[in-house]
């Protein structure tokens, strides 16, 4: 190899790290983009949270002068939360219990016994989660 074959591929290996660069950039740029529109929306619901009630229609205001905790108490004393998180909590410990429940006993039905059709309904078993949204009403 002579001074130019190297001085060439010297140039290749730095225009490769160039353009590699430039894409990572962009995918950042795109990657930061998609992030604020996601997270907009959230930022906006809290500011307007934090507003007067003359204050949320007019002038859509971004972030407001002065913040107003007042509306959380307000609406923590407008229905009984208290009842509706111990709602929350008996649900979901019944739904957790009953799901531990079940799953082991098809666990242990699909690793032990042998019945036709066994590795079909395990497949659909397994698939099912993916596709329930298109089955909900």
């Amino acid at each position: 190899m002579n001074e130019r074959d190297i001085s060439q591929a010297t140039v290749r290996n730095l225009i490769k790290r160039i353009a590699r660069i430039v894409r990572r950039g962009w995918v950042h740029i795109f990657l930061l983009t998609l992030g604020f529109v996601v997270l907009m929306p959230f930022f906006w619901m809290i500011t307007t949270s934090l507003k007067p009630p003359e204050l949320i229609n007019v002038p859509p205001l971004l972030i407001p002068t002065h913040f107003y905790w007042q509306n959380y108490a307000t609406a923590l004393e407008s229905a009984s939360f208290g009842r509706y998180y111990l709602n929350t909590i008996i649900v979901t410990i019944g739904i957790v219990v009953g799901q531990l429940f079940l799953s082991s006993l098809a666990g242990y039905a699909f690793a032990r016994l042998r019945f036709p059709g066994r590795n079909i309904l395990f497949l659909v078993f397994v698939l099912f989660p993916f596709f329930s949204s298109l089955f909900s009403i």
